[in-house]
């Protein structure tokens, strides 16, 4: 099972993916810049993207349903979270800042 850092940049692409009306322009491109100005580091990475979403409350508590739908998933047989692969920062980093741009496009295709 990935670490609670790592399941926490997983769950924040998946809302980016999966939600991309929650975030505004602004939002993305404040996003973006704050995860590019971050260090290579998961856990850095991991406490920057919940402070941000701490600040954001409309982005923050979709962000926690997605954690309270976790530990219900931890608890049922024949889960798949352990099938994510294990991230390094730099993946981490990259990861986020795709679905951002991906996030964006889905935004504007469906205006």
């Amino acid at each position: 099972m990935p670490l609670l850092h790592e399941q926490t940049i997983y769950n924040f692409i998946e809302l980016l993916n999966n939600q991309s009306s929650l975030f505004s322009d602004r939002d993305r491109a404040d996003l973006n810049q704050l995860i590019a100005s971050q260090p290579d580091d998961i856990k850095q990475l991991s406490n920057t993207i919940l402070a941000w979403c701490e600040a954001n409350p409309e982005i923050d508590r979709p962000l926690a349903e997605l954690k309270d739908n976790l530990s219900d998933e931890i608890k049922a047989p024949g889960t798949n979270l352990g099938k994510k692969p294990p991230l390094d920062g730099k993946l981490a980093k990259e990861m986020v800042l795709n679905a951002i741009q991906q996030s964006a496009a889905a935004r504007k295709s469906s205006l």
